[in-house]
């Protein structure tokens, strides 16, 4: 019995150090791929580019037209699935107006997904590249009003649209001698754009351009401060008298008129002689008397 305890003990240590070394290694082999895990995410998080905040917007919106335009092949993402393409994107047809709808011959349904940037809905990595050499390979890609914001050096891409076509027939309405394209450009840099998009909209509607709208037309503008247009009506007038307008008319169109042409020369001579109120006599007077 004395001979077999030490035997036993020695058994039993060899017993519990076994168990003691499986243990450890498996506690090895678990907590080891944690370690890979967790020292492996710090370096995933260096790639990925911090969520689109006002900050990082304002800073895209500051980017130049040919920046935004280089960016249309950033494909990192920013913010709720959107990527740097989408918000470049949307910064160019907001901000420079630029034709989306021209470039992929569709219409598009967009939203405003943060602060105030504009994105669309169904682009494809095919889409931009049709967008990029839209811009690429047209020298104004943009829409109607931008290209009428950027007149008069925009001018002959603008002659092109149908709100310029629709003006032209009105003028050539009332004035066919008058309806030359330099007239028609400066009477379009005149106009505020929601005129010449709303009178196109009514073209649309309406059909016919009657002289009656022509002349309603024309005392609008008078009334957003044309001159063109208030010459325009002066030349159009029977004997140049303007007769069928009111007195607050009357008071617009003469306080527009700055050059002596024989139109609005006699257009004042008739005023003065009228029984118009006084104050439409003195204006008339007025520009008789100014050397211009």
């Amino acid at each position: 019995m004395q001979k077999t305890w030490p035997m036993q003990a020695f058994i039993l240590s060899i017993f519990l150090n076994l168990v003691l070394i499986a243990v450890l290694c498996f506690v090895m082999i678990k907590e080891r791929p944690a370690r890979l895990f967790l020292s492996f995410r710090p370096y995933l998080g260096q790639l990925v580019v911090p969520p689109l905040d006002q900050a990082g917007y304002e800073e895209l919106k500051l980017k130049a037209y040919p920046e935004l335009v280089a960016l249309l092949e950033d494909r990192t993402r920013l913010r709720a699935g959107y990527k740097t393409c989408d918000i470049a994107l949307g910064i160019l047809v907001k901000d420079y107006d630029m034709d989306i709808g021209k470039a992929l011959q569709r219409s598009l349904r967009s939203k405003i997904f943060f602060k105030d940037a504009l994105v669309f809905e169904g682009i494809s990595r095919r889409d931009f590249k049709r967008i990029g050499l839209f811009i690429r390979t047209h020298r104004y890609p943009f829409t109607p009003s931008g290209l009428h914001r950027r007149l008069p050096e925009t001018a002959d891409v603008f002659a092109q649209t149908e709100e310029y076509r629709i003006l032209r027939a009105l003028v050539r309405r009332l004035h066919p001698a008058l309806c030359t394209p330099s007239t028609l450009l400066v009477l379009s840099q005149q106009l505020p754009w929601s005129m010449l998009e709303n009178l196109y909209r009514q073209q649309q509607q309406k059909g016919e351009l009657t002289e009656q709208r022509a002349c309603e037309f024309l005392v609008d503008a008078v009334y957003t401060g044309s001159r063109t247009a208030a010459y325009l009506l002066v030349i159009h007038s029977p004997s140049h008298s303007l007769d069928e307008f009111d007195h607050a008319t009357v008071m617009h169109i003469l306080a527009l008129l700055d050059v002596k042409t024989q139109e609005a020369v006699a257009c004042c001579q008739s005023l003065v002689h009228s029984q118009r109120p006084t104050a439409i006599v003195e204006q008339a007077r007025h520009f008789l008397a100014k050397r211009v």
